[in-house]
């Protein structure tokens, strides 16, 4: 018999268990990519609401700012980190010097990072806390001082 005349090998199928298995596995593997996909969806909306919502807030601490009356604005400051679960919120001057802040700690320190807080806030995830920070503006872009907030998720 000739080497041309042998049979093609016969495929065997692959056992209906082991298919299960590989198609159970697939089926998991794509749950867990849907789930760490809104995961990260998830993140980005929570920075961009509290990106809003210091946003929001720093209009509302420019004639507070104006009327460098530290006991008020601390006192605004603890009502404010009371309704919105904040952690701390800490207001400079333009030159970076605490003004006011709900731990009392760090008041009257100098914040050279905050000098140039953006418009509009960024929020920066650093030792499991969101800091969010945002110029304080008369106007447009008049800097009259910067918010930071930290908010624990």
């Amino acid at each position: 018999m000739s080497d041309d005349q042998t049979p093609p090998p016969v495929k065997k199928p692959m056992a209906t268990w082991l298919r299960q298995i590989v198609l159970t596995g697939i089926c998991l593997l794509i749950i867990l990519l849907v789930f760490w996909s809104s995961m990260l969806r998830m993140e980005s909306v929570r920075r961009k609401e509290l990106s809003r919502g210091v946003d929001a807030l720093s209009p509302l601490l420019a004639s507070s700012l104006l009327e460098r009356k530290p006991d008020k604005l601390r006192q605004t400051l603890q009502a404010l980190a009371a309704s919105g679960r904040y952690e701390r919120v800490t207001v400079t001057d333009a030159q970076g010097a605490v003004i006011a802040s709900t731990d009392r700690t760090v008041e009257g320190t100098a914040r050279p990072d905050l000098v140039k807080a953006p418009t509009p806030a960024m929020t920066d995830l650093k030792q499991g806390r969101y800091i969010i920070t945002r110029a304080v503006n008369l106007g447009e872009s008049n800097m009259i001082g910067a918010v930071e907030v930290v908010v624990v998720p």
